[in-house]
């Protein structure tokens, strides 16, 4: 049981080394989905581009679970929570820069969309190494380092 239970911790603590380099997707379309812009969250720093496809992004990595009887109450279910939650804080990363004139809004605008573009893209793929890189990073730079790592062909 010790060798078992020290085998498994060696193998989480050597898993950054066994990050890779790039991770290429091959994706034929991509089905953006409509949305209302009544729909979209209010990022007015970040512009409306970004706010569209943030929405795009929260309707198509979750979706809405009625629990039926007796409370009748819905719940929201996160599929590949290490993504969303990942672009939730670089979502914050980039306002809290914009608002402290670190970044420029154009430059900002550009890059948090190309990220959520290559998120709904590879929603369908296999994307398991990506979120346990995501799982391991701990501030907005390793965040952008992993998706800067990503490739849509």
């Amino acid at each position: 049981m010790k060798i078992l239970l020290l085998f498994s911790f060696t193998i989480i603590l050597l898993q950054p080394l066994f990050a890779q380099d790039c991770y290429v997707f091959r994706v034929d379309t991509v089905e953006c989905p409509e949305v209302l812009e009544k729909d979209c969250p209010d990022m007015k720093f970040l512009g409306k581009n970004v706010s569209i496809k943030m929405a795009q992004f929260y309707k198509v990595y979750t979706r809405e679970i009625d629990l039926g009887p007796p409370a009748h109450i819905s719940s929201m279910e996160i599929d590949k929570p290490d993504l969303y939650y990942s672009i939730k804080k670089l979502s914050k990363y980039y306002t809290k820069s914009l608002k402290k004139g670190l970044l420029d809004q154009h430059e900002a605008e550009k890059e948090l969309n190309g990220i959520l573009e290559k998120c709904i893209a590879i929603y369908s793929q296999e994307t398991q190494p990506i979120e346990n890189e995501l799982k391991l990073a701990g501030n907005p730079e390793e965040i952008l380092s992993v998706f800067n790592k990503i490739t849509v062909e």
